[in-house]
This record gives C-alpha cells, structure tokens and sequence, in this order.
C-alpha cells in the first residue's frame, strides 16, 4: 500500500485545497493555485454543523444566520488574509454586474467595504506536522448581507488582496436564503426513466405570498428551480418551466412534478472510517502505520457492490475533525494530518478502459484532478492517497467517463433505494430587478419507506 510515497509526500508539502463551482450544466470555475502559501482542509459548515450546502438566512433572530470557515496552513506562521464575497447567479456565473453595496451593508464604525481581514490564527499543538489554524464567521462584526442568493467567497493573502490579477488561496461557495416562499416536496423511487432499479426523482411545490414581495409575470423567465442530491457541484440539475401554476388564498402555488430534469441516478451508500484516534484501528480501517513525518491509515478496500445494501452511516459525504487523544474542545488544533490510503478493487474492464475514478467527499467537494484521482495498481483494482485531519469521514467513488458529454460523477453503482440529501433551491429574479434571489430552500432526506 506504500507503492506511491515519492508522489505522497510532495502533496504533505503543497497540497492546496480550492474549492470548485457549478456555472452552468457541464462547466465550472476552480480556485488557483498559490504554491507559495498553500491552504489545507478547508472547512466550511452553518450552525447547524451542516457541510452539505451551507446556508445563512436573511430572517432576523435565526439560528442559521452564520456559516464558520476554517483552513489551515503549513508550519506555524504569523501570515494574514483577508476575505472578500461576490454574489453571483444561479448558476453560479459570475456575470450580474453586481456592486459590493447592492448586496451587502457596513454597520456603523465598521470600516471599509471588504476585503475583510481573518483574525491571527492559532498553532497547531502536539503533532507531528506543523500548522496554523485560521477560522472566521460570515457575515462578519462589521457587516450585513442585504440580498440573498448565491455568493462565493474567495481568500487572499493580505498583500495580494488589492491587485487587480491576485490570486485566491482559497475559494468556497456558499448560499443566502430569504425563506419567502414556502417548499414542499418527495422523492420517490418510481420515475418517468425507470421503476425502482436505479434512479430516484424529485418533485417540488413552492408556494409564494402574492402580496409584491416577489411579483412573477413570466415563471418561465423570472423562476429558477435548482436540486442538488447531496450537495455535488457536479449533481446540480436546472429544472424547466413549473408543470402547473394555481391560485391558492393569499399564495400562488407553482409545482415541478414529473419532470425529467430532476431525475437523480440514486448512487449507493457512502462509506465510512474513523480515524479520531490515529494509531487505532477505528470503523473502517484496515491498519495504522508510522511513517515519518505522519501515520498512513490503510482502508479496508471496498468493492462495487451487486445489490443494495444499506450502512448505518448517512452523512453523505460529510466529515467532522476529531482526535479523542486531544484536549476536550481543541480538535482545530490538535488533530494530526494522516495519509488515508483508499483502495477499491473488482472494477469491471469496461470501466478501466473508458474513464477514470476519483475518491470523494465534501470534504474533496467532489473535485475530478489529481488530489482525488485513483490510480490502477493492478487489474481491476484502483488506490488513492490523500493527505487529512484525522477524524470521522464519509466517502464514496465516482467515475467520470471519458467520453466528454457529462461532468457528473457516477458511482459504481446505482440503487433507488440509497438514502440521499436533496437541497432544493428556487430562485427569482422578477422583471425590472437586480441579481437572482434565493426565496426558498428545502433539504429532503430519504429513507427507504420514502422511496417506496
């Protein structure tokens, strides 16, 4: 499982997280690589603890009006960045021609409009590999966010910020609701493709006061329905047109049913292993090995699985940092970094030869390039080594075939009864107004009796 330790420990050194985004069906935009200050294990998460889609309300007094982000760097250093945000459309395209004050307000004393400084980070405690921890909120002290829709969020170093061609060290997405419309929705596992084999497909009603909050002349125009199965940038589908339009009181009700933009292949269950203690041997790990500077946490190798079969994780994906020999409450800075190497094997040969595999998580926020590729080690079997925090992981495999007409992921498998996280997200952008709103928002989690 050590075969690969010349192209390893390069990464240790610059490994650089930038996250990706969705502009369009079949197109995105990455962050850039600044191999002079590289930036690890961003993490991005809302008060509830939600990785998937992170979301802040506009709604006063609500517990979901902060989303936490944090990133470590190498060694212990006393480096400054700052951050700034964009608001964008909904689909992601960075082309509303927005100002910063149109979306986002100064409280009194508060300064300057952004870029924002990150507040000095703290060193990294008793491990081997040395790092500083960063973590801001958003919105910050100083500032208020005024429109709700989509934003990304990038982040320089301090005397980059004000160049007209700096480059972001990280770069993350994030969304703002104003919870104007009212969503409801199921997800059934007979759909207009297939019956209960493969694919899952969702249906959406939204419900928005008629009182001019949001006046819709044309929803074929002015409304913009977007799924995502469980936070992809790469799974997000663009809806069409509402199936049917109603009256209903002081509301008028739109709805998505039976529509085929918003058939999901269902995928299967993600993976898990637990790494919080890293020389033990927690769910999911084969072995833990010493090797300098940092433990190797071999997997227990995985299979493309035949039927379904369901797991007692469903976090999807998601994460959460840990380490059970640290201080209570100090994970961010007493975790280790750990080599997690992830095998699969039984990969059928119409797949080896026709595209590739990548490991991935929110914790890789689905990214296809080389961090997360798996590479062939030997017929029909695939690793990956990728550089971690320790903690609890969720994971899965996702093969992109090279045939260049999608830039969705498939996993190995597909089942319609895996359980799933939808975010559905309704945008607006009436006539005569500025930039695309985000006025509802709907997590669906399924269960088997809901696919049923």
């Amino acid at each position: 499982m050590y075969r690969n330790r010349s192209f390893i420990f390069p990464a240790v050194l610059f490994l650089l997280v930038c996250l990706s985004f969705p502009m369009s069906a079949g197109a995105e935009i990455s962050g850039s690589t600044d191999d002079e200050s590289p930036m690890y294990s961003l993490m991005v998460s809302d008060a509830d603890g939600r990785q998937i889609l992170p979301v802040i309300s506009l709604k006063g007094g609500s517990k979901l009006n902060r989303i936490k982000i944090a990133f470590d760097v190498p060694e212990h250093v006393s480096d400054r960045f700052v951050w700034r945000l964009r608001h964008v459309s909904h689909e992601w395209k960075d082309d509303e021609g927005l100002n910063e004050d149109e979306y986002m307000t100064l409280r009194p004393g508060a300064g300057q409009m952004s870029p924002f400084l990150i507040e000095e980070g703290a060193w990294s405690r008793s491990t081997t590999m040395l790092y500083t921890h960063y973590s801001f909120t958003v919105p910050s002290a100083g500032m208020s966010l005024r429109m709700s829709g989509n934003y990304i969020l990038e982040i320089f170093r301090e005397e980059d910020a004000d160049m007209d061609d700096a480059v972001p060290v990280g770069r993350t997405r994030l969304v703002v609701t104003e919870d104007l419309a009212r969503l409801g929705g199921d997800v059934t596992g007979s759909t207009d493709i297939d019956s209960y084999t493969v694919s899952q497909q969702v249906s959406v009603t939204a419900n928005i006061p008629d009182n001019g909050q949001c006046p819709i002349s044309s929803p074929a125009d002015e409304l913009h329905l977007v799924v995502t199965q469980n936070g992809r940038p790469d799974a997000m589908h663009y809806a069409a047109a509402p199936s049917s339009i109603s009256a209903a009181g002081s509301m008028q009700k739109y709805e998505w049913s039976h529509c085929k933009d918003l058939i999901f292949y269902g995928g299967m269950e993600y993976y898990r292993f637990d790494a919080a203690d890293e020389r033990g041997i927690g769910a999911g790990i084969e072995k833990s090995v010493w090797h300098n500077p940092v433990y190797h946490i071999e997997l227990i190798p995985q299979r493309p699985r035949d039927s379904y079969t369901a797991e007692p994780d469903v976090l999807n994906g998601g994460y959460k940092v840990r380490n059970v020999r640290g201080t209570e409450g100090a994970d961010d800075t007493e975790s280790a970094y750990v080599i997690v190497h992830f095998r699969m094997d039984g990969v059928d040969e119409e797949r080896q030869k026709n595209g590739e595999f990548y490991v991935a998580g929110a914790w890789s926020d689905y990214q296809y390039n080389d961090t997360y590729k798996m590479r062939p080690v030997s017929d029909g079997s695939y690793e990956a080594a990728v550089l971690l925090k320790q903690g609890y992981y969720s994971y899965t495999f996702m093969y992109l075939p090279d045939d260049g007409e999608t830039a969705e992921g498939r996993m190995p498998a597909d089942f319609f009864q895996t359980r799933n996280e939808y975010t559905a997200l309704l945008y607006a952008h009436p006539r005569g107004t500025r930039g695309d709103r985000l006025i509802g928002i709907l997590h669906l989690n399924t269960s088997q009796d809901d696919l049923k």
